[in-house]
């Protein structure tokens, strides 16, 4: 039976480490995990609480690496020779496979990069391609998907990705926010507008995800000659929607790559 250890368990890393033991994926006697903040792995009953990442790294054949990635550089030193030939699933925003194994050691890599709503179970994760065993590829890919969705994409496109699902939750959540503080400078109370964007919003995602129609054939959909879509929709057009969108894409990805470096 495979090991499988936590070098960190934040909000992130504690929901995949819940998903598979909710999901039976995992089991709690097969678990090793350290976080500098004990009482956050109270939780987790059953599960061996180590002392160290280098704890971890020592028992574990698969490691996740569920600290802040600017953290790397800190822990490395501890940890290097430690993971050789074993694997680690990395949750570093932007570090990259290269840089791991230079700091850490020999070791196999799984890049993931997942978002936030896998805490309910409706996750979206991109994984890089990875030359690790295949049994343990599959253990990890189906550790995400008991979260939610999974895509598979190649390491030279996983920053690529971050904009459009790790980070974007919080672009979604911006966007609603500016919606019901519209909903209630206009008179409706907040409860009302929020209700009415949430709704909407699953709407929307179904009728993308039933439909073989383009964004641009749904949009005109909605949209008929002098009415009330077009007028907002002018809003989008006076202040560049499209260019804006996209330079919160470019922006996000320089700071991936920015910190793998």
């Amino acid at each position: 039976m495979l090991r499988v250890g936590f070098c960190g368990v934040g909000n992130m890393s504690g929901a995949v480490l819940t998903s598979a033991l909710n999901s039976g994926i995992l089991s709690p006697n097969q678990i090793t995990a350290f976080n500098p903040t004990v009482s956050k792995l109270n939780a987790f009953a059953g599960i061996e609480i180590a002392n160290s990442n280098l704890e971890v790294c020592r028992k574990c054949d698969v490691i996740f690496l569920g600290f802040k990635p600017q953290k790397l550089n800190e822990i490395a030193p501890e940890l290097k020779g430690s993971v050789d030939g074993k694997c680690i699933v990395s949750l570093l925003a932007g570090v990259s496979t290269k840089k791991i194994i230079d700091t850490l050691g020999n070791a196999y890599v799984i890049r993931v990069m997942p978002n936030t709503p896998i805490v309910v179970g409706k996750g979206c994760t991109a994984i890089a391609k990875s030359n690790a065993p295949c049994d343990i590829y599959k253990l990890v890919c189906d550790i995400f998907r008991a979260a939610g969705s999974v895509v598979e994409v190649s390491e030279d496109d996983i920053n690529k990705t971050i904009p459009l699902s790790s980070s974007s939750p919080a672009f979604f959540f911006r966007f609603v926010k500016a919606m019901c503080d519209s909903g209630v400078e206009s008179g409706l109370s907040y409860d009302v507008s929020k209700n009415l964007v949430l709704s909407t919003l699953h709407g929307v995602a179904h009728m993308m995800e039933s439909s073989t129609k383009t964004p641009d054939e749904l949009i005109a959909q909605v949209t008929s000659p002098g009415g009330t879509t077009l007028a907002g929709l002018t809003g989008f057009d006076d202040f560049n929607f499209e260019e804006m969108i996209s330079t919160v894409f470019e922006r996000t990805v320089k700071r991936a790559d920015e910190l793998g470096k």
